[in-house]
């Protein structure tokens, strides 16, 4: 018995006849095994993919019921036909050959195993099997071809068959079901009804149960698409990332695999970000691979198949094989057209999954930075590492493989390229190999103005950062034009460096764009020059044109590569720097148990930086203690707190820390979030606890005041709320957060006294608060609370000089009992009881006579005259209102009965609640719905000048023009018989010469003007957001949350900077390409018109429904960028409390959710590029069909070098139209930036103007006195809300001293507010010297008005720039104004002086040096009109108190306005102003208001403690 019957292959009978068919054993073995043996190989792989689903239990359904009952028929024929062969096999041997047993048998078990993976794919869950479709259609295709035979030459058809009778009928039927089985596949099953993953996701994406098909043409985005052409995407219609792309998912596994690499020079192990991505990555990549080595096979094929349809247009071959080679052209194309889109595809992917892992990796890396790593680095650099540097990172992933993928497909055209042209191909590698050197350098210079413009992109970004954070007091002190002649200089320089890496691109676009060209001339020239018999005919040039424009791709890739390599290198170091910066210590501090001592520093040094800050604390904190740190500013207090926290870096000793801890801090740190979620702050919301908190810390008023009580929301920074107001969410946050230790860094400072007081008997008090139980530590400048403390630690220049109990310390003749007697201004308020003044009163005395024995120790003040304690006030013999103090003071001794201060204001009659109103603070961000409209572009035209915009357009047409010329001259040359007669070569040579060069020139000049265009639109659209932005009211800050605008300064103007140039440069390039393209096509065949014209409409179909969607995803990606960047700036402004409350997971965990909320709409945005480059694709490969069969049917019309110039156009149009509509949809995507640009110039509303023409001449001297008139003057802060001011009238005279007080709400800040036009009158004046302030420039009324504001705000740069930031003062000017605020000491111990650098937001300062700057920059004004916003509440004792004495001194002709919380800082005030609920409610000197006991004042005075029993022996 034969294996075949017949001859396995006879080239007669399949190729050199009228009628091909392949031999019957062919039949029975090749094209049945090849299916097979695909199966049984890839078994495996499918059954580690159904083992790892984590799905379950796919519900029968009409589809996957057919498709078991079509397996089964074909198994069953299977058998049937293998019994007739059993049967014949026992008739007769000879008939039946071994290769028929084989088919059946080999057919049957196979059958057999994809009904079983079928069976398990439905019970495990898939819904579909890529494996199983690729089988079934390979067995379609492989059985196609005997199926043909058989109807052709089977016992049907022909009465000599090849097949007989049986076989014919069986196969019929087969085919027929095995077609049935194979359609049937392309169908999902229904989805399973277990899935392990789906409470993770609300909208789990259609790509997880789609079919292969459907994967594969990215048709799951249909109904995408559908909804997006009928109606706007909002974010509610995206779909959620698959499980495996998020965030969560992506950050175990880098955590995971972790790669360290060994530092040479500190011998640490250090993070290396590529091999960690190598790690989590190489599957994919090498997948991703796989489909870039098909496409790159499938490309040199082309080329092949063009030559063989030229030569059948010159030969007699059978007209069979025409269209055999026009069918593989069109189905290698689109074979190409899915394995470049999916290779592209997962490209993408690996690259969005690597920046998921990098911003994840540097959020998390937030939270482990040490003190001194933080502050070296600003947020605007942090927030490019984000935003920029991970995007460059992850974008040179898809061109890694450019590295091997250029060169290979390089030598494989080149070697092709010998079978035509011979050796002269050796000329174009050498023009190639002498570019390499030349593209080298130009490399090089580009990386190092990469470097360049990234740190000057993130030092403008610094100075946005900074501009944003302390806007308020810019404006207050008219700063904007310094501020913005600042950062216009740094984007000059940014701007510059761009432009001569436009230059150097340029250059590198000439190199690149004649690169091509170049190599295609020195081989022709070579070719024909070398031997005269060389002739170039049509199959040499145009499959030789073919060739070079496989190698124009990877050679135009090759400077978009080094590009982008450089990029991603500058952009690695930065990365690495900032994931390998030092970490604190997690070690530094232990948690041992101890039952005693909660908190022990033992021979503890602390430091910020380098040199210590603190030494040698030796510190005991017993459980369940109250202990107090005082100091000095500059002491030390805040990094004792932050040393116990551990976030110094600790240099020797050791330190416990046993139990929760909880920490305010000096300057309240809130969220954007509801005041509720302030409180909560990520934990569980409790109504009991809750309450308790809210009402210890007196926050139940702030609630009836607020529009939606506590679940109004909190602007970025708190900006809606007051000082005090901000503390007290602060201090309920920790309270309800129930720690055992608190860490208190001086809250009661930014609260009113009255409210002080009840916060400390209600929370800290070791008798009746809240917190008595508990471990507290409290940083305080309020000698009030020192005598209930049970511990009080003195700090001095960073050590511990004393430390004891209240008595121990005032009984020892120390510093702290001689500063105790000098400033304790302010009585207990605890000791109520007469027992508790008396023994107050004794210990007074004690220290009274102490000093008049002459102390030991000199007092801690630099005034020499005695001082009178005297009714909780410092009485100064020598004040300048020393009448007003005496009144005072008389009248302050008024006895008072013991029931009228037992409560504090929350027990006052309650305030009607206000009707919620449910209005978000922070508006939504604008989202468009349309089209990017024509006035954008117009905009963006009109930013680059019309007339530049003209010459681009005709500049390409002129480019497109030579280009088209240098071909149809190639097709006149290759069709010419006359071309080997030299004087006609070179002829034909030297124009094609001409017209190649040309087309390079040209697009190099073109190049050069659209970047340099765009780059000077840039600086115009940058300078007038910046303009805009600077010239916004404080509504507009309070509304949009700081990411949101510093969006549009980083990410839209880089785009603006680099990728819109660049998305016009393509677009022109490939329109102009495209339309050369279709003129030619149809030039050589004029029927291909009534092609086009279909083409062209389902072209723009495709096109409108994509961009409806894809515009809107684009929308929504740029919006879902901002929350990320916000919460990355407040987590690092928070960093240090979240991570005090030990929350860094919740804040992980949000962080988690908006990046995948992020990256959601980017994989979208993914699909939809690869959903409509397969579908033009498609629409090119029918161009290349028609071109195709018109140069069959017109094989003897059409001259060879017509129908090479046809299908050389024709296989280009594919990636023309392709890259064509991507870029439409690119600039419309990038255009967006443009919008959201003007959106901002055109619709955020301005102040009134910075400068008037009828602004005061005498600028210098105005106001020449400062008298104020308020007349019925009424405000709001925003439209819509209400007033805050409801018809304030009053006289201020010139010189006269004012303090304004009143409760939370009640309108201080607004009033003062109102003076600068910070807010703007509803109705109502404000006159000045007889001027009404409406009538001046901003810029000139804010000048000649100073204020010293609560919040000290500094900017980064000298200390110089901060205090004069116009250079109007000399420096000693500026050295007298430091000493008067108390700071020439200081500065002058710095290296620099003047110089030294402040970090950014003056982290490198304490709050009270700040605030003493502050005070300098005041004193540098001294303007006629000085308001002090609680100017004092962050200093100690005696630093306020020589404040106040320069105050009094420096500005005793101006007129002062005082908002207080500490009312003993106005008591000598000519006059007091109590608002009330946005009115004035009591007016009058504050002897007057004392002298009714039923007035606000006197309640607030009695609550300060400022009007009690007198002392009596």
């Amino acid at each position: 018995m034969k294996f075949c019957n017949t001859p396995f292959w006879d080239i007669n009978q399949t190729w050199n006849t009228e009628e091909p068919d392949f031999p019957l054993c062919f039949h029975q073995t090749v094209l049945v095994y090849v299916p097979c043996l695909f199966l049984w190989l890839l078994t495996p792989v499918e059954l580690c993919w159904i083992n790892s689903s984590q799905s379950r239990n796919v519900l029968w359904n009409p589809i996957n019921i057919a498709k078991f009952l079509c397996i089964g028929v074909c198994l069953i024929l299977d058998l049937i036909n293998l019994s007739f062969i059993l049967v014949q096999l026992g008739t007769s041997s000879d008939i039946v050959a071994i290769s028929d047993v084989l088919r059946s048998l080999i057919l049957v078990c196979t059958l057999g195993l994809a009904l079983t993976l079928t069976f398990l794919n439905k019970r495990m869950g898939l819904t579909t099997s890529a494996i199983l479709f690729l089988f079934w259609w390979l067995l379609v295709l492989c059985f196609s071809p005997t199926f043909a035979s058989v109807i052709r030459f089977g016992a049907i058809a022909t009465p000599r068959p090849m097949w007989n009778m049986e076989q014919s009928v069986i196969y019929t039927f087969y085919y027929a079901f095995l077609v049935a089985t194979a359609f049937l596949n392309c169908w999902a099953d229904p989805p399973p009804t277990y899935w392990q993953i789906e409470k993770q996701v609300e909208t789990p994406s259609p790509e997880l149960f789609a079919s292969f098909p459907s994967k594969v043409l990215f048709s799951w985005m249909n109904g995408l698409f559908k909804m997006g052409w009928k109606t706007p995407l909002n974010g509610n219609n995206m779909y959620d990332l698959k499980p495996d792309l998020m965030s969560r998912f992506l950050t175990k596994r880098w955590n995971r695999l972790k790669k360290f690499k060994m530092d040479p020079v500190a011998y640490e192990p250090k993070v290396s970000i590529y091999k960690t991505l190598g790690r989590s990555f190489w599957l994919s990549f090498l997948w991703a691979t796989f489909f870039q080595v098909l496409t790159l096979i499938l490309n040199q094929l082309s080329p092949q198949i063009l030559s063989l349809l030229i030569s059948y247009t010159t030969s007699s071959e059978p007209e069979w094989k025409g269209y055999l080679y026009m069918t593989l052209m069109v189905v290698v194309n689109m074979l190409k057209t899915l394995t470049l889109s999916h290779n592209f595809f997962m490209f993408t992917v690996i690259g969005q999954n690597v920046r998921t892992m990098l911003i994840s990796a540097i959020y998390e890396k937030t939270f482990l930075l040490s003190s001194s790593s933080r502050r070296q680095r600003s947020v605007g650099e942090t927030v490019n590492l984000m935003s920029i540097d991970s995007e460059r990172v992850s974008t040179i992933i898809g061109s890694l493989n450019t590295i091997w993928y250029s060169p290979t497909v390089i030598i494989l055209s080149l070697a092709f390229l010998w079978e035509y042209v011979g050796p002269s191909c050796l000329a174009g590698l050498g023009v190639m190999i002498i570019l390499i050197p030349v593209n080298a350098i130009l490399s090089a210079k580009i990386k190092k103005y990469q470097v360049i413009n990234m740190r000057k992109k993130d030092a403008r970004l610094e100075v946005m950062n900074e501009i944003l954070d302390g806007i308020k007091v810019m404006k207050l002190y008219a700063w904007e034009p310094s501020f913005a002649q600042k950062v216009s200089k740094v984007r000059d320089e940014e701007v510059e460096t761009l432009k001569k890496i436009s230059y150097l691109g340029a250059v590198q676009t000439l190199l690149f764009n004649s690169a091509v060209f170049l190599v295609t001339l020195a081989t022709f020239a070579t070719y024909v020059l070398v031997d005269p018999s060389n002739i170039l005919d049509a199959q040499k040039a145009f499959v030789s044109i073919s060739y070079f424009n496989l190698m124009r791709v990877p050679l135009n890739q090759l400077p978009m590569l080094i590009i982008q390599a450089i990029q991603a290198l500058v952009s690695h170091k930065r990365l690495d720097s900032f994931l390998n910066a030092p970490e604190i210590d997690e070690d530094a501090i232990t948690n041992d148990p101890d039952n005693k001592v909660a908190i022990h520093i033992q021979d503890g040094s602390f430091a910020w930086d380098h040199d210590s800050s603190l030494q040698n604390i030796n510190l005991k904190v017993k459980r369940g203690s109250l202990v107090a740190i005082v100091g000095q500013v500059g002491s030390g207090k805040s990094s004792l707190i932050s040393a116990i926290l551990g976030d110094m870096q600790k240099i020797s000793g050791s330190v416990n820390v046993d139990g929760s801890v909880a920490y305010v801090p000096q300057q309240a740190w809130i969220q954007n979030a509801s005041v509720r979620d302030n409180i909560t702050f990520g934990r569980e919301y409790f109504e009991n606890i809750y309450k308790e908190a809210v009402k210890a810390c007196a926050l139940e008023e702030d609630f009836l005041i607020l529009d939606d009580g506590d679940q109004t929301e909190i602007g970025e920074k708190g900006i809606n709320l007051s000082g005090g107001q901000k503390q007290r969410v602060s201090l309920a946050r920790a309270v309800y957060n129930n720690r055992d230790i608190y860490l208190f860094d001086d809250p009661l400072s930014a609260v009113d006294a009255h409210v002080g007081n009840h916060i400390f008997r209600e929370v800290m008090s070791s008798r009746t608060g809240v917190l008595r139980n508990k471990t507290r530590v409290l940083v305080t400048h309020s000698l009030s609370v020192l005598s209930e403390v049970d511990m009080i630690i003195v700090l001095k220049n960073g050590t511990i000089t004393e430390m004891g109990t209240y008595e121990e310390l005032v009984s020892s003749q120390g510093a702290f009992s001689f500063f105790l007697a000098e400033y304790g201004t302010t009585l207990p308020q605890s000791l109520n009881e007469v027992e508790g003044m008396e023994t107050f009163k004794e210990t007074i005395d004690t220290i009274m006579l102490r000093n008049k024995n002459g102390p030991k120790h000199s007092p801690l003040t630099h005034q020499d005259e005695p001082t009178h304690v005297i009714f909780g006030q410092k009485k100064r013999r020598n004040s300048a209102s020393s009448g007003t103090m005496g009144n005072a003071l008389s009248l302050r001794k008024r006895k008072v009965s013991h029931d009228s201060k037992t409560k504090p204001s929350t027990e006052r009659p309650k305030r009607k609640p206000k009707i919620s109103r449910k209005k978000k603070l922070i508006v939504e961000e604008k989202l468009e719905t349309k089209a990017v409209s024509i006035e954008v572009y117009l905009y963006y035209a009109r930013a680059i000048g019309i007339c530049v915009t003209f010459s681009i357009l005709l500049l390409y047409a002129v480019n497109q023009g030579f280009s088209v010329g240098t071909n149809v001259w190639l097709a006149k040359w290759s069709d010419d018989p006359n071309s080997a007669i030299p004087s006609i070569r070179n002829l034909y040579l030297g124009i094609y010469g001409l017209l190649g060069g040309a087309s390079a020139v040209t697009i190099m000049v073109v190049y050069l003007i659209v970047t340099i265009g765009g780059l000077n639109a840039s600086t115009k659209l940058h300078n007038n957001i910046l303009t805009t932005v600077l010239a916004a009211p404080m509504m507009f800050f309070d509304t949009n949350p700081k990411g949101r605008v510093l969006n549009r300064f980083s990410k839209d103007v880089d785009a603006v900077d680099s990728s819109v140039p660049g998305n016009f440069n393509g677009f022109f390039k490939f329109l102009f390409n495209t339309c050369g393209t279709i003129a030619i096509i149809c030039f050589t065949n004029p029927i291909f018109i009534a092609i086009f014209i279909p083409l062209f409409v389902c072209y723009y179909f495709i096109q409108k429904v994509y961009i409806a969607t894809s515009r809107q995803i684009k929308r929504l990606n740029s919006i879902a960028r901002s929350p990320i960047y916000s919460l990355f700036g407040e987590t690092l402004s928070g960093v240090v409390t979240i991570k005090a409350f030990k929350l860094q997971g919740n804040f992980i965990e949000q962080n988690h959710g908006m990046v995948d909320n992020f990256m959601a709409s980017n994989y979208l945005n993914f699909a939809a590029n690869r959903w409509l480059s397969i579908r033009l694709e498609m629409l090119g490969n029918v161009v290349i069909l028609f071109a195709s069969l018109f140069a069959v049917l017109g094989k003897d019309v059409m001259n060879p070098g017509v129908v090479g110039l046809s299908l050389s156009y024709a296989m280009q149009i594919t990636g023309s139209l392709n890259f064509l509509i991507r870029l439409v949809s690119q600039i419309e995507n990038n255009m967006v930036s443009v919008e959201r640009i003007q959106e901002y110039e055109m619709d955020v509303d301005q102040e009134a103007s910075y400068a008037l023409v009828t602004d005061p001449s005498d600028g210098k001297t105005w106001p020449p006195q400062g008298a104020i008139r308020f007349q019925d003057y009424k405000t709001r802060y925003r439209p819509g809300l209400d007033l805050v001011l409801r018809g304030v009238t009053c006289d201020i005279e010139a010189g006269e001293k004012v303090g304004i007080v009143g409760r939370t709400g009640a309108g201080k800040s607004s009033l003062t507010m109102a003076l600068f036009r910070m807010i703007e009158p509803a109705s109502g004046s404000i006159f000045i010297d007889g001027v009404n302030i409406c009538s001046l420039g901003l810029g000139f009324l804010r000048s000649h008005i100073t204020i010293i504001p609560q919040d000290p705000v500094l900017f980064s740069g000298s200390m110089r720039q901060n205090l004069d930031p116009f250079g109007h003062f000399s420096d000693p000017d500026i050295w007298k104004a430091l000493e008067l605020s108390h700071l020439g000491q200081y500065v002058s111990s710095l290296k620099m002086g003047l110089d030294h650098e402040i970090a950014e937001g003056g982290s490198n300062l304490s709050v009270g040096q700040k605030q003493l700057v502050c005070l300098a920059r005041a004193l540098l004004r001294k303007t006629q009109i000085l308001i002090l916003d609680e100017a004092t509440a962050a200093v100690d004792l005696e630093t306020d108190d020589l404040i106040q004495t320069t105050i009094r001194k420096e500005f005793s002709e101006c007129t002062i306005l005082t908002i207080a919380h500490r009312l003993n800082t106005i008591m000598d005030c000519d006059k007091i102003i109590v608002l009330s609920n946005g009115i004035i409610a009591e007016m009058g000197s504050p002897s007057i208001l004392l002298q009714d006991q039923r007035s606000i004042f006197y309640d607030m005075a009695q609550n300060a403690g400022l009007v009690y029993t007198s002392f009596t022996n």
